[in-house]
This record gives C-alpha cells, sequence and structure tokens, in this order.
C-alpha cells in the first residue's frame, strides 16, 4: 500500500466538488481509499478492476458498480430505516490513464454525474 494524494471531482447539474485528500492506494488489490471533505466523515472506495464505488458513513452505505455502455444497478442503505434502495446505473463514459486515474460519466434516473479521480 502506498500514500498518495488525489484530486477527486464530483459535478452534476446543481453542483460541482473539488478537492485533493490524502488516500491510500493498494496495487496488489488496485483499490483507492479516502475520505470524502464533508461533516459526515464518509469513506469511500473505489476498486479499478471491478469499477465498484463503496461510500459508507453514519446513516448509507452506497455501492455502485460501473459497466460501460451497459445499465447496472447499484443499492443505497439507509442505516436509520434499515432498507436497502435499488437504482439504475446508465454508465455513459468510463476512461482509466496512467493507471490510477478514472473519469466516470454516469445517469441516475434524470441526473447526469461525472466523477474523476487523479492520483496526483
Amino acid at each position: 500500500m502506498s500514500k498518495v494524494n488525489a484530486k477527486i471531482t464530483l459535478q452534476n447539474a446543481e453542483d460541482n466538488f473539488e478537492y485533493v485528500v490524502p488516500a491510500i492506494y493498494n496495487d496488489d488489490d488496485k483499490v483507492i481509499i479516502y475520505n470524502e471533505q464533508d461533516d459526515q466523515k464518509t469513506l469511500v472506495k473505489f476498486n479499478y478492476i471491478t469499477k465498484e464505488l463503496i461510500r459508507e458513513n453514519d446513516s448509507l452505505l452506497m455501492k455502485y458498480n460501473f459497466n460501460k455502455e451497459k445499465n447496472s444497478q447499484g443499492t443505497i442503505y439507509v442505516k436509520g430505516m434499515e432498507k436497502n434502495l435499488i437504482v439504475t446505473i446508465k454508465t455513459i463514459k468510463l476512461v482509466r490513464w496512467e493507471d490510477n486515474n478514472i473519469e466516470i460519466e454516469y445517469q441516475i434516473e434524470n441526473d447526469k454525474f461525472n466523477y474523476k479521480i487523479e492520483v496526483i
């Protein structure tokens, strides 16, 4: 495992979040782990092999799988309600460059998102 800095970008129609965070990259498993810059201390894991994004904090556990130009299912477990919500994810764009950088453009219902991890 190695410590890296990661520039994270998440954009949708209403918001644009961009920040640099310390991260851990596990070269054996091809997973990057970091904490979002939010009040909920959200832990994020992204697996470069399976293209699975996991976000977890005290109120939710979100698991999204991305398949280029295909629909997939994601789950959002709302801890306070003890309920799983199933969402359909349409992966529009999935580009990986320089090993650990990735850009994913995806749509959930009518909302489009652009998510990037850039190891700097």
